[in-house]
């Protein structure tokens, strides 16, 4: 007698992945297959209430071309972040278009978050120009010695360090007056390497620099004190901070809501997605708290008025109600369009002013100790 020859196991003889709800995991196998013997296409998931298209829950979701977690698309990583981040503008057609079952790309990730630092390096250079631009115009119109190699370093080091007090031809200045750099291309060396040292340490307000003998100093480290104003208004640095947190953390107040304990369950996984986007959100309450003491608020107040005491506007207040409105969109659409909650608005709105009032009490509870 001879043995059973069993077939062979190929990649289409393997059982089917499980069926599991795009939102909340539960696996949806025997519900699918009941209604399907029903003739039935769509149904609902018996964990969470998700509509679910039982033939599109078979197969694989595909991300859009442009999406920077998209894993296979004909388009280079540069060309799908500038996607990303750009439709990041339009919150409610970005998260319409993002399927709740695309898997999480951890590369895709780091390469969004690297593209909103690129975005924030931005800004900070546009307000760093807007003090060296009106320095450098002046320095042409009244025909100043070395008006352009001063006006260039001036430039080039708000592209570097756009965070630094130090202006660039203040630099340049100094190591010119060295004695040991004889040629304009040593001091464009040296004085690039001192550029690059301030980028290193953007937030100091002192340095030393070693160099030749100065006619002021024998040989010793020269030190130069930044004399540009600070990038971000003071008094309104705590607001900024606490506004930009709360962009964040915003998607994890949905977890105080009674929508996303007993009717969503969402998998931890879209709390994270939600929030990695969110953090685009930091470009615009960053925008706003630089361009406020351009129109005059410049101090905030502890009242809940939008004139503070001074009689100006209250910076505070208003970076605070345009961080929640921002965050309150950016809620609103990714609860209603990508995680199809009930009463999208009214969660939004309770997870901006959940997560604004929650960063402040941190921030004012951090100086209390």
């Amino acid at each position: 007698m001879q043995p059973e020859i069993l077939p062979r196991q190929t990649k289409s003889s393997q059982p089917p992945r499980p069926l599991e709800c795009p939102r909340c995991g539960h696996h949806l196998d025997g519900n699918a297959d009941a209604a399907e013997a029903r003739g039935e296409t769509c149904g609902v998931c018996t964990e969470c209430a998700l509509p679910v298209d039982w033939a599109k829950l078979r197969v694989d979701a595909i991300a859009p071309k442009w999406f920077i977690e998209a894993q296979h698309s004909k388009y280079w990583w540069p060309r799908r972040l500038a996607g990303t981040l750009l439709r990041c503008a339009r919150p409610f057609h970005f998260w319409n278009s993002i399927d709740l079952a695309i898997p999480f790309s951890r590369r895709g990730a780091i390469v969004f978050l690297i593209g909103v630092a690129a975005l924030l390096h931005v800004v900070a250079v546009g307000q760093r120009l807007a003090y060296v631009g009106p320095v450098c115009l002046d320095r042409f119109r009244w025909k100043m010695m070395n008006a352009e190699t001063e006006s260039a370093a001036d430039i080039a080091l708000a592209i570097i360090a756009p965070t630094s007090r130090f202006d660039g031809s203040d630099i340049l200045r100094l190591t010119r007056s060295e004695v040991g750099p004889g040629t304009a291309s040593e001091v464009a060396l040296r004085t690039t390497a001192r550029f690059a040292l301030i980028a290193i340490y953007p937030m100091r307000r002192q340095m030393s620099f070693h160099g030749a003998p100065t006619p002021w100093n024998a040989g010793g480290p020269t030190r130069i004190t930044g004399r540009a104003p600070e990038l971000l208004w003071p008094d309104q640095a705590d607001s900024t901070i606490a506004s930009s947190i709360a962009a964040v953390f915003a998607p994890f107040a949905m977890l105080l809501l009674p929508t996303s304990l007993r009717r969503a369950r969402i998998r931890a996984r879209h709390f994270v997605r939600v929030s990695l986007y969110a953090s685009v959100l930091i470009v615009p309450i960053v925008a706003t708290s630089l361009l406020l003491p351009h129109f005059g608020a410049m101090y905030g107040g502890s009242s809940l008025s939008f004139i503070n005491l001074y009689g100006q506007p209250n910076a505070d207040l208003i970076l605070l109600a345009s961080a929640t409105l921002f965050i309150s969109i950016w809620m609103t659409a990714a609860a209603g369009r990508y995680l199809r909650l009930p009463h999208a608005a009214g969660v939004g709105l309770s997870c901006g002013l959940i997560a604004v009032l929650t960063s402040m009490l941190v921030l004012q509870w951090r100086w209390v100790l």
